[in-house]
């Protein structure tokens, strides 16, 4: 305490913002240039109005450019690509898909599967509600209203309000005082209604991406997810959009890709050929796959953020378009990067779909070029209880990953499958020396734990034999139940294969190996998720 109050500026001393600004200007312009990294645009553009070094040594950042169906996106989107200054530093393009919902409808016409937003609540007064509890947040259904009345603040829109309103507080999250009104929230939020509107009637999103294939030199990455938003005050990216709604603004937070059904054991509707459903991801695809259009995408994200959610796993049960345009794009010679998040049904464990089906199996093997891809990340998500599995439930690992796809592997990530320990062990026998990273994560094996598995793979694969080592990392579900939250055992695990350290899972090493965990958190979301329906 003394050395902080030793530190501590007198209230009495006054700052001397000349000198403070001399003192900036002192800094070589790779010190401004590594501080600048770590500062949101905004920040930066604040500084380059102080003065005139600092306008020519602050530079903006526009390595990432984001896009939605908001035309304030698509407008920046094609300012960057028509600027001779900033459209050869973009590297990558963020797609937001996921659409600010409208309205609530019903589940296949069951108000079963409804939020019930007119019926009286004796406990609190509101509306009765069902909701689906995924992971530590909703998904609401909501029922339209019958009054189509536009100049009245639509019940569900109050009622996700509220609900926002009521779990800040729950959290004692102080800004729950800077809340905009429900009638204020809703005449900005029919604003941004509006404009997605517009956007969808027109063609504006595959125009904006194929100015972005053509005007982006070293654009490498393309980033997909339906998390951008986050939470409320907490986004995920500070999307334009986002950056444009007035702070505070109470709304129903958008996510795509959820499951259109309040039951907690989900059911992933059949792949149709609906544009809007998983939109973002279809329109990508396409373009990629165009061969008129010359690009060097390297890498591709489906990114769910910790949500459970993703791509639906039924794309990959019969062919159709999207899976060709898939397997075209990840087939590019350049290709090199894939982190794909899949959803699947689920009761009694994820049923893939299809029996004995290799579809994504086929897709894999042919990525860049059919030498294998660099980098390989697959997420499987949904609620699994039981590992007492048929085959049907129960897929190979190899009927999803191919053993020649990982011969190039230099990262392997791997979360949420079901696995035998010998089919997990065989592909982790197939890394090759290339190899750096392995991370597994909420793996259900069903024939061993992860204290016979590091056991297994320290006496099976020789990696101590290699001169590069691969470094793994093993995470499973925060055990103090933190919400989205995942830990990692790296260093100890690391220990255990290469220098004779204790087993991490074994009796008190694991006690003390949780001293040493990384929790891994991407944000929190707010329980209320609401899901587009078209």
């Amino acid at each position: 305490m003394a050395s902080q109050a030793h530190l501590a500026l007198p209230l009495s001393q006054p700052i001397n913002h000349g000198e403070s600004a001399k003192g900036i200007l002192q800094l070589p312009s790779e010190t401004i240039a590594a501080i600048c990294s770590h500062l949101p645009n905004s920040d930066i553009k604040t500084l380059r109005l102080s003065c005139v070094s600092l306008s020519a040594t602050a530079r903006l950042r526009f390595d990432r450019v984001f896009l939605s169906a908001q035309p304030r996106e698509i407008e920046i989107f094609h300012n960057v690509a028509r600027s001779d200054k900033y459209h050869s530093q973009v590297r990558e393009i963020v797609y937001d898909d996921a659409l600010f919902a409208a309205q609530g409808s019903r589940f296949f016409g069951s108000s079963r599967y409804v939020i019930r937003v007119d019926e009286p609540d004796d406990d609190t007064g509101g509306s009765a509600t069902q909701a689906s509890r995924l992971s530590n947040h909703y998904v609401l259904h909501l029922e339209p209203d019958d009054d189509d009345d536009a100049r009245k603040v639509p019940r569900w829109f109050a009622f996700i309000c509220e609900q926002n309103r009521r779990i800040l507080a729950t959290e004692c999250d102080d800004r729950v005082e800077d809340l905009m009104t429900t009638d204020k929230s809703w005449e900005e939020y029919k604003d941004l209604l509006r404009k997605q509107r517009q956007v969808l009637k027109s063609n504006q999103l595959a125009e904006a991406l194929v100015t972005g294939l053509k005007s982006f030199p070293m654009l490498r990455k393309i980033t997909i997810t339906p998390a951008c938003h986050g939470r409320l005050f907490e986004p995920l990216y500070r999307t334009p959009t986002i950056r444009a709604m007035p702070y505070g603004l109470n709304y129903p937070v958008p996510s795509g890709w959820l499951p259109a059904t309040c039951e907690p054991w989900f059911q992933v509707p059949r792949w149709s050929e609906i544009e809007t459903e998983w939109m973002g991801f279809r329109l990508v695809m396409r373009l990629l796959a165009n061969t008129r259009l010359a690009h060097n995408i390297e890498e591709i994200r489906v990114e769910s953020h910790k949500l459970i959610t993703g791509l639906n796993s039924n794309m990959f049960a019969k062919p159709n378009p999207a899976l060709t345009d898939f397997t075209t794009a990840i087939a590019a010679p350049t290709f090199r990067r894939l982190h794909l998040d899949i959803i699947c049904n689920s009761r009694h464990g994820y049923k893939w779909p299809g029996y004995n089906n290799d579809l994504l199996s086929q897709a894999l093997a042919d990525a860049s070029g059919g030498r294998g891809l660099e980098h390989l990340s697959l997420g499987m998500h949904g609620h699994v209880r039981d590992s007492s599995l048929d085959p049907e439930y129960n897929p190979s690992l190899t009927q999803i990953i191919p053993l020649a796809s990982l011969a190039r592997l230099k990262e392997f990530r791997l979360s949420g499958f079901f696995v035998t320990s010998s089919d997990l062990i065989r592909h982790l026998a197939m890394l090759p020396e290339t190899t750096e990273l392995v991370e597994i994560s909420l793996l259900d094996i069903v024939d061993m734990d992860y204290e016979e598995l590091l056991v297994r793979i320290r006496h099976t694969l020789n990696w101590t034999s290699r001169d590069r080592k691969p470094r793994v990392s093993v995470g499973f579900p925060d055990m103090t139940y933190t919400p989205n939250a995942e830990c990692s055992i790296d260093d100890t695990v690391n220990s255990f294969l290469y220098s004779g350290g204790p087993n991490p899972f074994s009796g008190r090493a694991l006690s003390s190996a949780f001293g040493v965990m990384c929790a891994k958190l991407e944000f929190r979301p707010l329980p209320l998720r609401a899901r587009w329906d078209r």
